[in-house]
């Protein structure tokens, strides 16, 4: 065999060695990760969440209850028991459709511990071990599996193992607090890597030193965390993390309490971490924000967040047991809302060529700038297809049929037919 063939020869055999390497290096990090998490600060059998979570049921679907405490008085020993959660999210996943929904729960949401009005974030700290678990899955009708807390100086030092983060920064934070010695500075229009203290402060701002700041507050605040749980997600997701697994598998024992038991955070961990970016959705649960006896709450809305649940417990559209909208039954009103001639009867038209074959009448409706669908006993699982199939994102829901129609369109102003 002559040079030029080994060489040959060689080019063709190394993009193989290549890959035999960097599996041999994930099973190694795996490995190594396990016999890191058997370390873990496991609850007792009456601790945090022990008492109240869930066994997985047969569709598969996991609920995760992961919370961040607060930094506390910074003068007392406070355990983290003894800490109200700063931060409240709900990873539900669903093994059929391969989706990952992490559910924002605002801090200020209103319950009742002990018959009294109480912001959720201190269900632990007057309800006791376990009751925040408790408190999420009455609010939201599920089963929760597991549970996961983590402090403020675990969150740093996670940010610090996986490399941190480049955030572009759309508005000028300004904060201090000498108390905690907190000093917040970030100028909009810039870009700032975020190490762990620097995540952490741009993970709790939300005002600056003059007032100003973001106007829904904590809501606000939320938005904020989701634009970096995004660009957290996108590091992991890289390559280049593997080499870093070692160092966030010996962080984790140490600042994660958990009710997984490790095997289940390695698998979960590995598949959430190869899921596709489509598969994964960040929302915050609706609500209103009313003063009750002089302090302000966030009231959670069921009808407000009748999607979003679905979609959690598995009933929504594309899971396997979706309700499924009956076009030849389904009985219809289209109003034209602008003062365009014609506009009912073509939109009318369009819906009986994509099947719409039950009753469909048209007329005019009241003026209106944004076009609104209203659904009146309506299957609320059923409102993402309806959205699709109308072309129009404006849904009011109604739980009892009033009058002759099931779905009354009321086409606006903003409606243009070659959206449909």
């Amino acid at each position: 065999m002559n040079n030029k063939a080994r060489r040959k020869k060689k080019k063709r055999f190394r993009p193989l060695i290549i890959l035999s390497s960097l599996l041999a290096l994930a099973l190694c990090l795996t490995a190594l990760g396990y016999t890191y998490l058997m370390k873990l600060n496991q609850p007792a059998e009456t601790g945090t969440g022990s008492d109240v979570t869930s066994a997985v049921k047969a569709d598969g679907i996991v609920n995760i209850l992961v919370s961040g405490v607060d930094i506390g008085d910074p003068k007392a020993n406070l355990s983290d028991d003894q800490k109200r959660t700063d931060t409240i999210i709900l990873v539900n996943y669903n093994p059929k459709t391969g989706a990952l929904n992490l559910v924002s729960i605002p801090r200020d949401t209103l319950i009742k511990i002990k018959g009294h009005n109480q912001k959720i974030n201190a269900s632990n700290v007057l309800g006791g071990d376990g009751y925040l678990t408790k408190a999420v899955e009455d609010l939201l009708d599920i089963d929760v599996n597991y549970t996961a807390r983590i402090n403020y100086e675990g969150f740093r030092k996670l940010i610090d193992a996986i490399g941190g983060v480049d955030m572009y920064i759309t508005r000028n934070m300004y904060y201090d607090d000498a108390s905690q010695n907190l000093h917040i500075y970030f100028k909009k229009g810039t870009t700032v890597h975020l190490d762990g203290d620097k995540a952490e402060e741009f993970f709790r701002w939300r005002e600056n030193n003059d007032g100003t700041g973001l106007a829904d507050g904590d809501i606000g605040r939320i938005n904020n965390q989701h634009l970096f749980i995004q660009k957290v997600i996108e590091k992991v997701k890289t390559p280049a993390i593997l080499a870093r697994i070692p160092s966030i598998m010996s962080i984790v024992p140490q600042y994660v309490s958990t009710s997984m038991k490790p095997e289940e955070m390695l698998k979960y961990a590995v598949t959430f971490a190869n899921l596709d970016k489509s598969k994964i959705a960040m929302s915050t649960l609706k609500g209103t924000t009313p003063m009750i006896g002089g302090v302000s709450y966030f009231v959670y809305d069921e009808k407000q967040n009748a999607e979003l649940l679905a979609s959690i417990k598995g009933t929504g559209s594309g899971s396997a047991d979706a309700a499924e909208l009956d076009k030849s039954a389904v009985k219809i009103e289209v109003l034209n809302g602008t003062t365009r001639t014609g506009l009912a009867a073509n939109y009318a038209a369009k819906l009986k060529e994509s099947g719409f074959t039950s009753s469909i009448s048209t007329g005019n409706g009241t003026k209106s700038a944004k076009s609104k669908i209203i659904l009146y006993g309506v299957d609320e699982s059923l409102v993402s297809q309806i959205k699709k199939e109308f072309a129009i994102q404006n849904v009011e829901t109604h739980d009892q049929k009033t009058g002759n129609f099931d779905i009354i369109v009321l086409l606006g102003d903003d409606y243009s037919s070659s959206s449909q």
